[in-house]
């Protein structure tokens, strides 16, 4: 272990066993801890990493933290591979759960897990299924009905959240209540008829499953022998119910969290969980450590919010609302002889981005800031219109902003072009647009006269430069003229065109631009490729797989009317680089609760002028007084002050150096706002002698820590194959269209892994069984990717299963694993895959990999080269089986299921010597993926590598 580690980090890193809650304020080292406590459970060998359970608030808090304890192992030559620990979300991590146990489930395979967008488009699809209900009113109102579903699906999210039982809502003598018991109800139907999962869901199901099915309870608990929960003090009731039924009586659970920093009530979080954590236990059980020391700010910050904090009466009788704690700088570290808290503030909103402009101009001048990146700016809200007319007038007055949560996505020229581009290519959509543009004052109407920009935005582009756009047009107009009167079906569907369009160069140059890691260079074609990803969700949602006569009009009004509407109106954000979120050569503007974990050299803070507010309904009150298993912990009338003051103590303390508190004047005598006025009034003017930038030496924002990890097939081969759609689809992100062949492909894996898996449980089945299993995946494949298979080709698929079992069931005895997630970590990068098949006898193993291809014919160059890279595969597998189990691998093999006569097999010996070859030549391959390195220029491609490839119109292989 690190000598240097302090002696309360020390403590939470050797706590042997019981529960642990560690108090960490702001810049107290807590990912240290955690990365330390993990890394010495692992080397003193308490546990191995698949007895670890530890869970982060965000995927990319998850990343770091595999990273950075990766690298740690690396240092002391621990040899065993972290990837395998139960690491991530809470939700990832239930999932997980949930997909290993998911014979006890009402989750069928394939289940689809729906995004919050998804979710309440899923409740509008179906509204009418809820409008029927009585007294529905009462719980959403009569507002829109996307409105309505945005309220639905929050309550529906709060009944599972605080484990409310349907029953007793629709037993209620409350209207409203009865209303919801029955709406809850009926969206669980829905669910489970459409195999689809949501966030809130996940953690339903994996209560019910660990209450109701002791044996799973009962095997995680063996299994799981330490958890370690960041972010406590943002979790929910039914979260902390399923973690201590994971603890069990061994209770070996360490949480790490700051209920100073609990700002997602709005998420259905309880601050309740971290303040009465400890009365889990008998007393005297759970151990309490508290890091108060702040590693990273300047003393005049910790100040600052340390009297913030006193400003707030956390009081009520005998009971108190948050630890008694008082956050200290260190002692040892300087810090420059600047005022390290400043005001910028401006009579008027012009004023005032004016004021802001002349500051951040000040601090480049005077050399303190080299980087634009080192300056942050936090609002409650970055839509607000004083918001964006700052970042407006500063990216007019050449400071670069950052702001992918300002919901600006479908402002970006190159959506609105494409956007324009659909209207054009359908004539018939036009009359969409028109009407919508007809209902003068509603949200209809904005959306009407958002299409016509864009409608307008195309026309002016091609009439700008004709010559240059030539091609678009010779291509669009017989689209134009087929699809206004459509007599048959096409071959196509809107996700098609858009792939088409992106050869000309109204789209085309947005690809074309150096990919070098710049957001702001690439921003135009992440947009395009979000788009592509909208499209193929909408086409996912509708079933769409082409366009017909009798469906067209339909799938225009479902697309433009409802989905891109509701989309639009709702300010989608844009992408945000998740390896960069401070990106260089500009100023970031996000939210505070985005800033949450971050931390910026100099944090400017807004949104001062804001009050405090209930967001709390008559309907809320009533589950939570009548409803709730556990009553509010806090005075249900001072939360909205509790959740006000906690809110800017996150923005506070996420400054380094400097801490700036900003805003137009508010109308009225306050200089920013009646709550913050006392506290802004204690702080130097930025123009003061007491604040001098050129004193300062600004700290630098943190290159990101993450590892990247990468698969095989689905980064190595295809990189290798075509750095291009590498880029398109790994790098950008651009949503490839499903095909049935993966379908097939898939279907029959499933169906063999069915048999797999049995065998392994000591079950017994026949050729009915493996029809029945086959049948189920079949359906919830179908189900899944909105697709089907003719009844040849079905019959094929169920025919190399019934052929696999019948030829190889004699050496099922030898089967020791099915489905295997391996992975190896290397200084750079990590590499994951997942086995088909391991089997053996004593100390060696093989293994085997399905494909449902025909076998190779050894006189064709072109199928050696797959089967080589087959084997590539195959050597990395059996080198991290060999490091993982200690047993040797004697034999790699591919097993081709569709081969009737003859040995179905390609079997190759391990070699040592080979398997270090190919690990140097992935090495080689990521550090071209990690330079930004796309050049498809020496890359020899033919018809059949690129006539399925959806970007093949923009590369000029088009068939």
């Amino acid at each position: 272990m690190r000598t240097e580690l302090e002696s309360k980090k020390r403590t939470i890193v050797e706590h042997d066993g019981g529960p642990l809650l560690a108090i960490a304020g702001p810049g107290a080292g807590k990912t240290t801890a955690i990365v330390e406590r993990v890394v010495h459970l692992l080397k003193t060998g308490k546990a191995a990493p698949g007895e670890i359970f530890v869970s982060t608030f965000t995927e990319k808090a998850a990343k770091e933290l595999l990273s950075r304890v990766t690298r740690r192992l690396l240092e002391e030559k621990v040899r065993v591979a972290p990837t395998e620990m139960f690491l991530g979300t809470l939700h990832s991590l239930f999932l997980r759960i949930l997909k290993e146990n998911a014979e006890y489930t009402r989750l069928k395979k394939n289940a689809k897990t729906l995004d919050d967008f998804e979710q309440k488009y899923t409740v509008y699809r179906h509204f009418y299924d809820f409008k029927s209900i009585p007294d529905i009113e009462r719980v959403s109102g009569t507002q829109s009905h996307w409105k309505n579903a945005e309220i639905l699906c929050g309550y529906f999210n709060k009944v599972r959240e605080e484990t409310l039982v349907v029953e007793e809502l629709e037993a209620s003598a409350d209207a409203a209540v009865r209303a919801l018991g029955a709406a809850w109800r009926r969206y669980e139907e829905i669910l489970a008829r459409e195999n689809a999962i949501d966030f809130s869901a996940i953690q339903t199901e994996t209560f019910r499953l660990l209450e109701s099915t002791p044996e799973v309870l009962e095997k995680l608990r063996g299994q799981l022998k330490y958890l370690v929960i960041d972010e406590y003090q943002d979790t929910n009731t039914i979260q902390e119910k399923i973690l201590l039924l994971l603890a069990g009586k061994a209770a070996n659970i360490c949480v790490v969290g700051d209920e100073d920093q609990s700002i997602y009530r709005f998420r259905g979080a309880t601050v309740q969980n971290i303040l009465q954590f400890a009365e889990n236990f008998p007393p005297g059980v759970c151990k309490t450590v508290v890091l108060d020391t702040n590693y990273r700010s300047h003393p005049d910050i910790v100040k600052f919010y340390n009297d913030w904090m006193t400003g707030c009466d956390w009081r009520e009788g005998t009971k108190r609302f948050r630890y008694a704690k008082t956050i200290t700088p260190q002692s040892e570290k300087t810090f420059d002889s600047c005022a390290g808290v400043v005001r910028v503030t401006g009579e008027t909103p012009d004023e005032w981005n004016k004021e802001v402009r002349a500051f951040i101009q000040r601090l480049k001048k005077s050399g303190a800031v080299t980087d634009l990146n080192q300056i942050a700016f936090l609002f409650h809200s970055v839509k607000h219109q004083n918001v964006k007319g700052l970042a407006e007038y500063l990216e007019a007055n050449g400071v670069p902003v950052f702001s992918p949560r300002s919901g600006q996505f479908f402002e970006r020229e190159p959506v609105r072009l494409m956007i324009g581009l659909l209207f054009f290519l359908f004539p018939q959509a036009r009359d969409i647009a028109n009407e919508m543009k007809g209902r003068v004052g509603s949200s209809q109407g904005e959306t009407g006269i958002y299409y016509d920009g864009c409608q307008h935005l195309l026309a002016d582009a091609l009439r700008a430069a004709p010559e240059k756009h030539k091609g678009l047009l010779n291509w669009a107009r017989p689209l134009v003229a087929r699809h206004k009167f459509l007599s048959k079906p096409t071959d196509y569907t809107f996700l098609s065109l858009f792939y088409e369009a992106l050869q000309f160069p109204l789209f085309a140059e947005a690809l074309a631009v150096d990919h070098d890691g710049t957001p702001q260079k690439s921003a135009a074609a992440y947009n395009l490729a979000l788009f592509s990803q909208l499209l193929e969700k909408f086409e996912h949602i509708y079933s769409i797989n082409v366009l017909t006569p009798d469906w067209l009009e339909g799938n225009l009004k479902h697309l433009f009317g409802q989905y891109l509407h509701f989309l639009i109106r709702g300010g989608l954000e844009e992408f945000e680089d998740y390896e960069e979120p401070i990106p260089s050569g500009c100023v970031s503007v996000m939210t505070i609760h985005q800033s949450k974990g971050l931390e910026f050299p100099v944090t400017v803070v807004g949104s001062l002028d804001r009050h405090p507010r209930e967001n709390r309904t008559t309907l809320d009150r009533v589950l939570e007084m009548a409803y709730f298993k556990r009553k509010p912990y806090e005075p249900p009338e001072r939360t909205k002050i509790f959740d006000f003051w906690r809110e800017y103590y996150v923005a506070f303390s996420r400054a380094q150096n400097v801490l700036v508190l900003t805003g137009p004047k508010p109308r009225g005598k306050h200089v920013l706002g009646k709550e913050t006025d006392a506290f802004v009034l204690k702080v130097p003017d930025w123009r003061d002698v007491a604040f001098r930038p050129e004193n300062l030496h600004l700290a630098k924002v943190k290159p990101s820590s993450v590892q990247n990890d990468y698969s095989f097939t689905g980064d190595i081969l295809l990189y290798e194959n075509c750095p291009l759609q590498y880029m398109a689809y790994r790098y950008l992100g651009f949503a490839p269209h499903r095909q049935a062949g993966t379908m097939f492909g898939t279907l029959v894996h499933q169906t063999i892994e069915d048999v797999h898996k049995a065998h392994l449980r000591g079950e017994s089945f026949d050729a009915d069984q493996i029809e029945r299993w086959f049948d189920m995946n079949y359906t919830s494949l179908s189900l899944a990717l909105k697709t089907h298979l003719d009844p040849r080709r079905k019959a094929a698929a169920l025919d190399h299963v019934t052929r696999y079992v019948e030829r190889e069931k004699t050496r099922f005895d030898q089967i020791v694993a099915a489905e295997v997630d391996v992975s190896v970590p290397t200084e750079a990068f990590i590499l994951h895959g997942v086995i088909d098949l391991l089997r053996g006898e004593g100390d060696t193993v093989e293994i085997v990999d399905f494909k449902t291809e025909r076998k190779p014919d050894v006189n064709n160059p072109d199928d050696m080269a797959r089967v080589e890279n087959h084997r590539r595969q195959l050597e990395v597998y059996s080198h991290i089986v060999g490091e993982k189990t200690g047993r040797r691998v004697s034999k790699m093999h591919l097993y081709y299921t569709r081969t009737e006569g003859g040995t179905p097999y390609v079997t190759w010996a391990h070699d040592p010597e080979r398997v270090e070859g190919t690990l140097r030549q992935i090495g080689e391959t990521v550090a071209k993926i990690e330079r930004h390195d796309f050049s498809n220029a020496c890359v020899k491609k033919g018809r059949s590598q690129c006539e399925d490839c959806d970007m093949r119109h923009y590369c000029g292989q088009s068939p």
